[in-house]
């Protein structure tokens, strides 16, 4: 993982994503800017070697979470449109109930949830824990304390899930 953050550098690395998320993250989640924002900078972390002081590397850090936001606002977007558009509050002609009264639960493939969760399990047990609690809903600080994680852990393991989630998509 690389050598520790200080607390200095985790002061720091707040404060320029809170300045980031001021600017550039109108109308999204803190919390979930924040996250992502960690995610990134723990990335460029591992891939590059910097110093605290170095403007380039913040600069690069900006831009990949500048990037990232305006990926959360898109697809953000693009849910209410498709939301908007096929709600299922909404009513069909004269009808009186609304769409969604009459339209049954749609319930998920069994077998791909089995071989998600297989695969999931098979990753260890903290990565494991870890989205067991997020499938219930649990915030990144609850888990963090839960399973007595740092935030630099923690937004390591995320960023690894990220890439496991991808190999099983591409399997």
């Amino acid at each position: 993982m690389g050598k520790k953050i200080s607390d200095y550098e985790r002061r720091q690395v707040d404060k320029f994503l809170y300045e980031l998320y001021s600017i550039w993250g109108q109308n999204l989640d803190r919390e979930e800017c924040r996250n992502e924002g960690w995610m990134i900078y723990l990335d460029g972390r591992k891939k590059y070697k910097y110093d605290i002081g170095d403007a380039e590397y913040w600069d690069y850090v900006g831009k990949n979470v500048r990037k990232r936001l305006e990926q959360i606002r898109q697809n953000r977007n693009e849910k209410y449109r498709l939301e908007s558009r096929m709600s299922l509050n909404c009513k069909y002609g004269e009808e009186k109930e609304e769409i969604g009264t009459i339209i049954p639960d749609k319930s998920g493939d069994f077998v791909n949830g089995i071989a998600l969760w297989d695969y999931l399990k098979n990753l260890g047990e903290q990565k494991y824990r870890i989205l067991r609690l997020m499938n219930a809903k649990e915030d990144d600080i609850d888990i963090m304390k839960r399973l007595y994680l740092t935030e630099e852990e923690y937004f390591s393991i995320k960023l690894e899930l990220r890439e496991d989630f991808q190999l099983y998509l591409d399997i």
